[in-house]
């Protein structure tokens, strides 16, 4: 089997890499052609042609840790956490419109609250909050597990990929 930069490894080997990768508790995104100084990224259908359906969620889930929606309503700019010091970070702020954001709750930056008290006294819905959060119902739209923004099934199978990437 040969990679986009025309490495070629076993099926086995690629396959036995890729779950290593994933499986690991550090940052493993984005992974590397193993061949030594290479340094190209493995594509996301490389690792298709190699993976089983369940070590496929768990890339998809990894890929999808080091993503961050912006929480303003009106900004919503999808950021990468993807340096090293990056997902140590507590508190972020937005490129785009330099609102201060949580990273491990990823929502508005909450000082001298923990994640878990600013999402009980989290800060009061505006009517427009409502009326989209009963469309959501009425809908039945979900949020997606990694980046909590709203999904919703339009058609097809019943299966939803999130434009962070992550399924549903």
């Amino acid at each position: 089997l040969a990679l986009p930069c025309e490495h070629p490894f076993c099926r086995t080997c690629l396959q036995r890499y890729l779950v290593g990768k994933t499986k690991s508790h550090t940052k493993c995104f984005p992974i590397l052609c193993p061949e030594q100084g290479c340094g190209r990224e493995i594509t996301v259908a490389a690792a298709e042609r190699v993976l089983s359906h369940t070590e496929m969620e768990r890339y998809r889930t990894k890929r999808t840790e080091d993503l961050l929606y912006c929480p303003k309503k009106t900004c919503s700019h999808l950021m990468s956490l993807d340096s090293p010091k990056a997902k140590e970070l507590k508190r972020a702020a937005c490129p785009k419109c330099k609102t201060a954001i949580c990273v491990p709750c990823k929502a508005h930056d909450h000082p001298g609250k923990s994640c878990e008290q600013a999402q009980v006294h989290g800060h009061k819905d505006t009517l427009e909050d409502k009326s989209v959060l009963n469309l959501a119902k009425l809908r039945s739209w979900c949020r997606c597990p990694a980046c909590q923004v709203m999904v919703e099934l339009a058609h097809g199978c019943n299966h939803i990929t999130c434009p962070c990437g992550s399924e549903l």
